[in-house]
């Protein structure tokens, strides 16, 4: 799918355990989730494509736990439908238009590129992803924090590191 958006044109960044899960992977540690989220411009100009290419792809698109219409701007407003799920027989991704404490802006500009399989994948920055979870205090958020405590913390270590 990032391929796709690539392809497309569409800035994106992926946020939540599937990109905190990237990050672990390269320290040899598995962060179990359901679902992919990533993040889009909550703009129209920006959501529309991102729509249009799942779409194509046999996708189908609910918010707030009704089908979205043709036009995204049937996402935008509700908070209860602040974000859009795609979902297909084979996986599941959610569009959240916003997270806790990072505007897309800081999240784009701040961008890590990831490469899985010959694919560029644009990963929202890990403290970002982090702060945003303490933040969002979720109690599944605050169960995935304890579950991963020293992961995440060897994770934010490194990160700090300068390159050798």
């Amino acid at each position: 799918m990032c391929q796709a958006f690539e392809d497309r044109g569409v800035r994106y960044v992926l946020v939540g355990a599937f990109a905190i899960n990237l990050y672990a992977g390269r320290i040899g540690v598995l962060v179990a989730t359901a679902d992919c989220d990533v993040r889009p411009p909550a703009d129209l100009g920006s959501l529309a494509p991102a729509l249009e290419v799942l779409r194509a792809r046999g996708f189908e698109l609910e918010a707030g736990t009704e089908p979205l219409g043709s036009r995204p701007r049937d996402a935008r407003g509700d908070p209860a439908r602040a974000c859009v799920r795609a979902s297909r027989a084979d996986v599941l991704f959610d569009l959240p238009l916003e997270i806790s404490g990072a505007r897309f802006e800081e999240l784009w500009i701040r961008q890590r590129r990831y490469s899985l399989d010959g694919v560029a994948i644009r990963l929202a920055p890990l403290d970002a992803l982090v702060r945003s979870k303490h933040l969002a205090d979720r109690p599944k958020d605050r169960a995935f924090l304890e579950a991963h405590r020293e992961v995440l913390e060897r994770l934010l270590r490194a990160e700090e590191e300068p390159p050798r």
